[in-house]
């Protein structure tokens, strides 16, 4: 579904709502299940996947083909006055590809509040000097999940991976800002970017692409260790198993944020993921 617009006066609307978006999904998947040793009392399965996936958009307007059809906006940016989007949904282009001013940055690579490339020449920094950059889609998944059997032992592991994806840290460009910690009348969250940047905060410095981060990463997210302590009373069916374990073990990334597992491709997320452990007793009768 699509905002299309319409001539002037047709239906009491500048736009009509139509069904006319398409997109096209490209991509191969490979999985893997495989016993890697194989003995009387130890052994050990793996499995792995891997997916790569291309995305683009092929139409958006009631006439296919339309060149004077930009593209629709999405991902709000919070933080400014009125709506302001980080995102354009082109024809050729994946959903959600960024779509904002490219930062200028001084010699020793700090970027400079306010100025941006005048990507048409024409002395002035407007809507028209918008580029399409990044998207917020990977382009590749990996999955790896192993078990490995010792005796009365068993550990266990969950993996996964993200690559090529893409964030807006919108905590960095709403909160590490100066009007974010001075003159106000009450305290609000500030973000330590200010003191890399120490911009004073103004809402066109929103649309720069200084705040787009690679947000690739590989998470474990579940590691499971068990012992068996077998049947806990003579003529009994009743077994015992002790376990341990760990949710949200670990990620490497790149990312500066909290999260880089931002589904939305905005990051405005003030909380962390937490790290759960657990410790557990099974009964199996």
């Amino acid at each position: 579904m699509n905002n299309i617009p319409q001539p002037a006066g047709a239906n009491f609307s500048a736009y009509i709502v139509a069904n006319v978006g398409s997109m096209e999904n490209r991509g191969v998947e490979f999985s893997v299940s495989t016993q890697i040793i194989r003995k009387r009392e130890l052994t050990w399965n793996l499995d792995f996947n891997a997916t790569y996936n291309e995305n683009k958009i092929t139409n958006l307007t009631v006439v296919p083909g339309d060149q004077n059809y930009v593209g629709f906006p999405s991902g709000g940016i919070a933080g400014g006055i009125g709506g302001q989007f980080a995102f354009i949904n082109s024809v050729g282009y994946s959903r959600n590809t960024f779509y904002l001013y490219k930062q200028v940055y001084d010699a020793n690579g700090k970027p400079l509040e306010g100025v941006f490339v005048d990507q048409n020449g024409d002395g002035v920094i407007n809507q028209d000097d918008l580029y399409r950059g990044k998207s917020s889609e990977p382009k590749v998944f990996f999955g790896l999940s192993s078990s490995l059997n010792y005796k009365r032992w068993n550990l266990g592991v969950v993996m996964r991976s993200s690559v090529g994806n893409y964030v807006y840290n919108n905590n960095y460009s709403q909160s590490g800002v100066q009007n974010q910690i001075l003159g106000n009348n009450v305290l609000y969250n500030a973000s330590t970017n200010y003191l890399t940047t120490g911009f004073k905060g103004n809402s066109q410095q929103l649309l720069s692409d200084y705040y787009i981060q690679n947000a690739s990463f590989v998470r474990m997210d579940n590691a499971n260790l068990s012992y068996d302590l077998g049947k806990i009373m003579k003529n009994s069916n009743v077994n015992l198993r002790l376990n341990a374990s760990v949710q949200n073990v670990f990620v490497i990334t790149k990312y500066t944020g909290l999260d880089p597992e931002v589904a939305s491709g905005i990051d405005s997320n003030l909380y962390p993921r937490p790290r759960t452990f657990s410790l557990g007793l099974n009964f199996d009768f």
